[in-house]
């Protein structure tokens, strides 16, 4: 089942081959045809988005997703602090082993 707006794309598909094949009197005609329905086309998916923004399992899937955005981005900052204290940790152990290495020399 199509729906409007498929029906839309579709005639304005037509009308832009025939404008490309038309003379110059039928293709200023198509292309002002063309314009008027891209508005109108315009105005349908607007409204479409309108009753989208206001169904409520995609506003419950959009909570999700953002819940789901502020876990990520708080499981980001704590990888990223456990990256710099394994990066600490690894200097220091790189300290310590230089630290023994020349302690080694005096034993």
């Amino acid at each position: 089942m199509r729906s409007s707006i498929d029906e839309i794309g579709a005639a304005l598909t037509a009308i832009r081959v025939q404008a490309m094949s038309g003379t110059d009197e039928e293709r200023d005609s198509l292309k002002e045809l063309y314009k008027q329905i891209m508005q109108k086309y315009q105005l349908l998916i607007f409204r479409d988005l309108k009753t989208i923004d206001k169904d409520p399992e995609i506003l419950a899937n959009l909570s999700k997703l953002t819940a789901i955005t502020q876990s990520l981005a708080k499981v980001k900052r704590e990888m990223v602090d456990a990256k710099q204290a394994i990066d600490m940790a690894i200097k220091v152990m790189g300290y310590a082993d230089e630290l023994l290495g020349f302690l080694a020399k005096f034993v």
